[in-house]
């Protein structure tokens, strides 16, 4: 319910709100430019209107958009009702406490007095992660005036600045003619005499000859003392977004990086610093992104841009990144080994989504190969004493030197390979490239699909012909049997050249997104 408060200006009405008005000369003509306004991505504040008249209602209106921080708790707990001039807090509590959530609260007051031009009011947020302000324009002007205004704003929901909009009288008489230019966010408003007027956008971002772009080309309305007139119009044009990759098709071995390039461009000139929202196979579930699709790791210019998380806890939410100076957004492509389509949206941010602002394009992980885990022996035995094999003498030297053969056309292709913490050491992974081992949000691994290599756990000395060293059986060809994934956890004792312990486990060895399905790739570009 409304209450008069006291006002820090004599002859002033508040109700229950901040004060909006002070003491001036009526305004008379055009009030130029509006000022410019911040708005945080914390919370909005805005007005009802933009001009009013004395005795108008005016609504202050805050929005809380972000419920939480980056912190902990609660993202806004307070915040201060700003006014014109010396900051008066009018009927609206000094510290406006904010409840939990995402609330939208209110203030209201009346217009009192006529302003000799624009200014703003706002809101102050005290947030966990420091202080933030959103404001917004206005002015009050005589009693009696007749205000044409409206919005510019193009087909994304954006306001177009830069826009002249005449008034011509119905009279069609020039010298009545009024001119406005609209503001940075679209508006632009003129005062004029009463009476019956054509109002016209004309030029604009797009050029002086940019008539026919806007919709409606023109229209007709009525001016009226103490009110106001509303046109606005659309610019057939905005944000422009294309997106090119290099290769549609890719063998799926891991090591394949390519290129891509975005390009956005507003009204046909480079948008520096537009927002770009990478949507990655854009048709599945955030998790299901990164744990049952093709992997493909997208990599910007300072690093791997998605997936955010690690192997243990992925995120496949989409991600915001930014265009350059010259309005491209260069990225490469970093694609696994599992085989299938995977597609990535680009969506240029705007109020609204415009076909022209938004693409989708694919890329196709073909199969390698058919070689499964029943294969892997056999397929070893063909490089016996190979120069390739020659110098294996460490687990790592095993997992590199496997991932170089498992090439389009070898014994291996369809196998991948990934070497892990084990609980006795490192561990080599051998898996079905449809099939990469799992990783659990504790680490742990879980590959029923796989071999295990446990490099500490071989007992060769006690094969009818003794190898005491795997590394010697691996590069001769006379390694006969690895355990499966079960076996190895089981501590199978019938696993010949093997000393196996039930109770084993193994976890990644590295967080980031490398092997288990990802890229594995050392070329240009790759970000793993």
């Amino acid at each position: 319910m409304s209450h008069r408060v006291r006002s820090l200006f004599p002859g002033m009405v508040v109700t229950a709100g901040v004060v909006f008005g002070m003491v001036g000369p009526a305004s008379a003509g055009r009030l130029g430019p509006p000022p410019a306004v911040i708005q945080t991505g914390l919370a909005s504040f805005h007005l009802n209107d933009h001009i009013f008249r004395p005795g108008d209602r005016i609504v202050a209106t805050v929005h809380i958009n972000a419920a939480t921080c980056f912190v902990p708790g609660q993202c806004i707990g307070r915040f201060t009702w700003s006014t014109p001039g010396a900051g008066e807090k009018g009927g609206c509590p000094v510290t406006q406490i904010v409840p939990p959530g995402n609330p939208t609260l209110y203030c209201r007051g009346r217009a009192r007095t006529a302003l000799s031009g624009w200014t703003t009011a706002g809101a102050g947020f005290s947030s966990s992660g420091g202080g933030a302000t959103s404001d917004d324009y206005y002015t009050v002007v005589g009693k009696k005036a007749a205000i044409i205004e409206g919005y510019i704003n193009n087909r994304d929901g954006g306001g177009v600045a830069g826009t002249t909009v005449e008034a011509v009288p119905s009279s069609l008489k020039r010298s009545g003619t009024v001119k406005a230019t609209s503001a940075v966010d679209g508006y632009y408003e003129m005062e004029v005499k009463p009476g019956t007027y054509h109002v016209v956008p004309t030029g604009g971002p797009t050029g002086k000859k940019s008539k026919s772009k806007y919709k409606p080309v023109g229209t007709s309305i009525a001016a009226k003392a103490g009110k106001n007139a509303h046109a606005s119009f659309t610019l057939d044009a905005g944000l422009e977004l294309n997106m090119h990759i290099d290769a549609p098709s890719v063998p799926a071995d891991g090591q394949q990086v390519i290129s891509g390039t975005i390009d956005v461009t507003e009204y046909g000139k480079p948008k520096a610093n537009a927002t770009v929202r990478l949507n990655p196979l854009p048709d599945l579930a955030a998790l299901a992104r990164v744990t049952t699709a093709p992997h493909v790791a997208i990599c910007g210019p300072s690093g791997i841009a998605w997936p955010k998380g690690n192997l243990a806890a992925p995120l496949g939410n989409s991600v915001d990144v930014q265009t350059d100076a010259n309005g491209s957004y260069k990225f490469t492509l970093s694609a696994g080994t599992v085989p299938g389509t995977w597609a990535l949206e680009a969506e240029a941010i705007a109020a609204k989504v415009s076909a022209d602002s938004r693409e989708v394009q694919s890329v196709v992980l073909t199969p390698i190969g058919n070689a499964g885990t029943a294969d892997f022996v056999t397929a070893l035995k063909t490089y016996a004493g190979s120069a390739a094999l020659a110098s294996v003498g460490d687990p790592n030297a095993v997992h590199d030197a496997l991932i170089k053969l498992a090439v389009p056309g070898s014994p291996l292709a369809g196998l991948t390979f990934d070497n892990a913490a084990g609980s006795d050491g490192v561990e080599l992974l051998v898996s079905p490239a449809q099939s990469p081992p799992s990783v659990a949000t504790d680490a742990k691994i879980s590959a029923p699909s796989s071999l295990v290599v446990p490099f500490s756990r071989w007992a060769g000395a006690s094969l009818p012909t003794p190898l005491a060293s795997f590394y010697e059986a691996f590069q001769r060809g006379r390694l006969e049997r690895v355990p499966t994934f079960a076996q190895w956890a089981n501590g199978d004792t019938s696993v010949a050249g093997w000393s196996l312990v039930a109770g084993s486990t193994t976890s990644v060895s590295r967080g980031n997104f490398y092997g288990f399905g990802w890229g594995v790739g050392t070329a240009p570009g790759a970000c793993a």
